[in-house]
């Protein structure tokens, strides 16, 4: 792997025998020595190699299928991890600390403001054990929803597949699958709608309107706001003489700045000037109404459309020689129940209502947790004189959170321009558009993509991603053509060096045919060709250097090994 200023080596060695694996590293080469024991990569490289980090650049076909999947964010915490944009948050657990520390070292000013201050440490220091298992309480039923709800939807293709297979039930349900993914289009785009008009109260009821009007007439009778502000008394009361000529006394100017406190700052003036605008030019209209009601037959539709599939699959499953998905329609039923009842768990975890909390426990929802230590961190701010510091905490918390949203966005948008081109590149019998990166790569106007498609965007994205990489790291691949057609492959071929300046493919004889032909075009300083193989008899695996060995290895069945 090679950083801005220095080239690395690593070699893992797996001894067998002794059952031991053990890392040499070296700034010269593997092959001119210079080899040393250990993983000796520095601190801002080996900080970087997590797990999470590693599976990246190290590609299989499951991750080209999680970066389109919707219940994934594999696309969205690829960019995360490869900028290391999580690092910002750790920011925030060193400015927990050093709040802490102060906290610590501040000393009580009497025996009893000491032992309250204990109480108190005491009790966070319990809450905070609390808000730990709670978030891994958290993480661990997300995990478990995201393979359930994996599942469901393996359970779901696997039957649509299945059922496709009969003639006499394919293009039934080809037209049903059809329906189901335009009424479900349909629905989100009226949802939206609805949203945008309920942001108006004035159509929300008839009654709604009167009043508001009202309220604006009242203003308008009252010449409200006035427009006198409170800082034009504020700036009289700082002077020696009355607008009128005459003389003020401290006495006089006090006067003037109390009574300042009943007129309005000169931008809530302004503003309540707009609110006045705004609603005497508000009309009722029965807009919102309409698109509620259409709402609700989008989702009557919707609803309809998924019963049209059901039966089918019933009317599949009563044929005695068609009783191959009954077993996963149980399997389906058992894990949507379940699914039903994490959802359930996740919301007392999670939920931000407070009323809601009135029936739980600190230790039973995570906002209600740190709820509770926000209040016991200003209880000993208050006591330890560190509350200037906490605000300053606060304010450097939501810094943090805002650079951390607003990287994340400006990667987002340039990530997206750029896979967008190199897709352009690779497809050239389809236009495919991506739409966002939202948790996934979200294509527009479509639900999902053919395998060919899947890698190629694949390759794409992380070819976007770690062109501004601070590091350049290889990129492994298993399989890079995959089941591709040979005109993919071809332009696979073509655009994965461009992609990455560092490439290790593995690849069998049979996927040779007319991926490799580019690759036999290069020099040798440029590719290197390897042929590992093992004889039939021998325990011991050859690898063999050179072009001609690596382009005719298997070419007929007597070469087979």
């Amino acid at each position: 792997m090679t950083t801005t200023e220095q080239t690395y080596y690593v070699v893992l060695n797996l001894d067998y025998k002794k059952g031991k694996a053990y890392y040499q590293t070296s700034k010269v080469s593997v092959v001119h020595g210079g080899m040393e024991e250990g993983f000796l990569l520095p601190s801002e490289v080996r900080s970087m190699l997590s797990k999470e980090f590693v599976k990246r650049f190290i590609f299989d076909g499951e991750l080209a299928n999680k970066i389109l999947t919707s219940s994934s964010k594999e696309a969205e915490e690829a960019i995360t991890y490869l900028y290391q944009l999580n690092k910002i948050s750790e920011l925030d657990l060193v400015a927990d600390r050093i709040v802490e520390s102060a906290q610590q070292g501040q000393k009580a000013t009497s025996a009893k403001t000491e032992n309250s201050l204990r109480r108190f440490v005491s009790e966070r220091n319990s809450y905070l054990g609390v808000k730990t298992a709670l978030q891994k309480k958290e993480q661990t039923l997300k995990n478990m929803l995201k393979d359930k709800e994996g599942r469901v939807q393996e359970i779901k293709e696997t039957i649509s597949a299945t059922i496709r297979e009969n003639n006499h039930f394919k293009e039934e349900l080809v037209v049903i699958e059809g329906n189901i993914i335009q009424c479900e289009r349909k629905v989100v785009a009226q949802t939206s709608s609805v949203l945008n008009l309920i942001r108006n109260p004035h159509l929300l009821h008839p009654l709604t309107t009167k009043r508001l009007t009202d309220l604006a007439s009242q203003m308008q009778i009252l010449k409200l706001p006035k427009t006198m502000s409170k800082q034009f008394f504020v700036e009289l009361s700082e002077q020696d003489f009355c607008i009128c000529g005459r003389p003020l006394s401290p006495k006089e100017q006090n006067h003037i700045r109390e009574v300042s406190e009943t007129y309005l700052a000169e931008d809530q003036i302004g503003i309540l000037n707009a609110i006045k605008a705004t609603v005497l030019s508000s009309v009722y209209s029965d807009e919102l109404e309409k698109e509620i009601s259409e709402l609700d037959t989008a989702s009557q539709n919707f609803s309809n459309a998924k019963k049209d599939k059901d039966r089918i699959k019933v009317r599949y499953n009563a044929d005695e020689s068609n009783n191959s998905t009954i077993n996963l329609d149980n399997e389906q039923i058992r894990l949507e129940k379940e699914i039903g009842e994490i959802k359930k768990h996740l919301h007392v975890l999670t939920t931000k209502n407070r009323t809601e909390w009135n029936r739980l426990d600190p230790s039973e929802n995570i906002f209600f947790c740190e709820d509770k230590l926000n209040d016991l961190n200003i209880k000993i701010a208050a006591l330890s004189n560190t509350l200037s510091l906490i605000e300053q905490k606060k304010i450097f918390s939501s810094y943090l959170k805002r650079i951390e949203k607003e990287a994340l966005l400006l990667l987002k948008s340039r990530i997206i321009q750029e896979t967008q081109d190199k897709i352009k590149r690779i497809i050239k019998n389809e236009e495919i558009q991506i739409e966002s990166i939202d948790g996934h790569i979200k294509l527009k106007d479509k639900s999902g993509a053919s395998e060919g498609q899947t890698l190629a965007i694949a390759y794409s994205f992380l070819g976007s991603l770690f062109e501004g990489a601070a590091h350049k790291l290889p990129f492994v691949v298993d399989s890079p053509a995959g089941s591709l057609d040979l005109s993919v492959r071809r332009e696979v071929s073509l655009i994965l060096p461009c992609l990455f300046s560092q490439l290790i493919i593995f690849i069998t004889s049979g996927e040779r045919k007319a991926f490799t032909d580019y690759f036999y075009t290069l020099g040798e300083n440029e590719v290197k060709f390897l042929t590992v193989y093992r004889s039939p008899g021998s325990k011991r695996a050859q690898c063999i250097e050179g072009v001609e060995m690596f382009s005719r290895f298997q070419e007929s069945e007597e070469d087979i090994v």
